[in-house]
């Protein structure tokens, strides 16, 4: 007799639920910190003005530590190698304003002069084009009331902006002096202030610590690393664009052919309005060179425009800001309603350091509360 033998029974899985404790108040010592972190933030919004060149020593230094460690495990003493590190960052730099400022000097000046005589020509263009009256009369409208803006600015107050443009960037310059010290003290004192640091920090804070700098590093000094990318890659395009351009239809757009691009370059630095700004001034003379001109730049701006947008940034800093270009203009316009110029600058990478370090705190207290029990 044939006996079957019986399967033995199989075990079924259980779901796996997922249940949280109910969230605890805070505990003192996050109380504090937590008051100490909103108490530098003031602090650093008073004064802004002031600290602008420690922060911008401050990450370069952050940027440049790791070659320094580098260095210092090769066997190179560690003096030595922030020094080397703080000299080549400082003649990059030195090289790198003497060629912008060769670039304004010359092509700046000569731009601004020729504006007038550039507006004269597109007026008279203007008027010689057929268009349907009502048309031709919004036109004259705005064209007018443009015309009586300008001719009631006062030179004399012009030329004194400019006096005090020009005094302000050397004082910036003046108060970069401090730079190379204060990145040559931080590199060489790292280890013993982090070790001073963590020395009077709770255990359990560190990996949160470490988290929290990390996030300052991710989303602040590589925002404007790649940033300093694309910017020059876009700037290298409008002028060598510019270049051949101006060469093939004549005019003056070879002429400030690296002037366009120093621009580009430069507004860059503002999310999906810089871009734009910096096409005016290529458009202008284009305007006064042909038709012909007009259409070829601003068929070579809208392509970079497109490489900019599409590949550069997605690839570059993409990873960094992660914001919809909706969100994107919001926030400049924020910044710059609060803090003009720079708020529109550091928008972007202050807003994407809010939002990761939000994000960690609430993954975080997600996990803490968590209770896994199966049912």
């Amino acid at each position: 007799m044939n006996t079957q033998e019986t399967p033995p029974p199989t075990a079924t899985s259980t779901p796996t639920v997922v249940r949280f404790r109910p969230m605890q108040a805070p505990s003192l010592p996050f109380v504090i910190a937590l008051l100490a972190v909103a108490a530098v933030v003031v602090v650093v919004v008073a004064a802004w003005s002031a600290l602008i060149t420690i922060a911008f020593a401050l990450a370069a230094a952050l940027l440049t530590l790791p070659i320094v460690n580098w260095l210092e495990r090769r066997g190179v003493r560690r003096s030595i190698g922030a020094l080397l590190v703080v000299g080549s960052v400082l003649l990059a730099f030195v090289m790198l304003v003497l060629l912008s400022a060769n670039i304004v000097v010359n092509q700046g000046a000569t731009f601004v002069a020729s504006v007038p005589q550039a507006l004269d020509t597109l007026r008279v263009q203007y008027e010689s084009l057929s268009m349907p009256g009502w048309l031709r009369s919004s036109l004259d409208t705005a064209v007018n009331s443009i015309a009586q803006a300008i001719q009631s600015l006062d030179v004399g107050q012009l030329a004194l902006g400019f006096v005090q443009g020009v005094l302000g960037v050397a004082g910036v310059i003046a108060g970069l002096s401090v730079v190379p010290f204060f990145m040559y003290y931080v590199l060489v004192d790292q280890p013993q202030t982090k070790s001073r640091f963590y020395r009077g920090m709770p255990a359990p804070w560190r990996v949160h610590v470490d988290k929290v700098v990390e996030i300052f590093m991710r989303d602040f000094a590589d925002y404007f690393r790649a940033e300093f990318i694309v910017g020059s890659i876009v700037g290298i395009a409008i002028a060598v664009g510019m270049f051949i351009i101006g060469a093939f239809v004549g005019g003056p757009l070879a002429q400030f052919a690296l002037l366009l691009g120093l621009v580009a370059a430069v507004l860059e630095l503002l999310p999906s309005v810089g871009p734009v700004i910096s096409y005016v001034p290529a458009l202008l003379l284009a305007a006064i060179t042909s038709p012909t001109a007009v259409v070829i730049v601003s068929i070579y701006y809208f392509v970079i425009f497109n490489i900019e947008g599409s590949f550069l940034v997605p690839s570059i800093e993409g990873k960094i800001i992660d914001f919809d270009r909706a969100t994107v203009l919001v926030l400049v316009a924020v910044g710059f309603g609060l803090a003009g110029m720079a708020g529109g600058i550091l928008a972007m990478p202050v807003a994407a350091i809010v939002r990761d370090l939000f994000a960690y705190a609430f993954r975080t207290a997600q996990t803490e509360s968590a209770v896994v029990a199966d049912s």
